[in-house]
């Protein structure tokens, strides 16, 4: 063989592994890049359900807490009862109290 068919032998080896390892790189890279990708599609999907869930429990939570159905529950099964009205009123003068004030001279205090 002659000296320059060597020459152009080992340079076309070395371009060809040149050109391999850059592909094989390339191909690494992207299939690391789609793995990520894929990662943080299922992450959202996640964040997603997780915030839905958050917010199915929140209505939930308020639709327990309304006043009607607290109303209906102490009523029901606690017997308790709503009154709307005062069912008396006590008027007393300020000059009734004045004169009670000083009879007992302070000793409710």
């Amino acid at each position: 063989m002659k000296k320059k068919s060597k020459k152009n032998i080992l340079f076309n080896f070395i371009l060809i592994a040149t050109i391999a390892f850059f592909v094989l790189a390339y191909v690494g890279v992207k299939l690391k890049y789609d793995i990520l990708l894929k990662d943080r599609t299922l992450q959202e999907k996640e964040l997603k359900n997780k915030n839905n869930l958050q917010l199915n429990l929140m209505a939930h939570k308020q639709s327990l807490s309304t006043e009607t159905r607290i109303v209906e529950l102490a009523s029901t099964k606690l017997g308790l009862v709503n009154y709307l009205s005062a069912d008396q009123t006590i008027i007393v003068n300020k000059t009734d109290i004045v004169k009670l004030d000083k009879k007992l001279g302070g000793k409710n205090e």
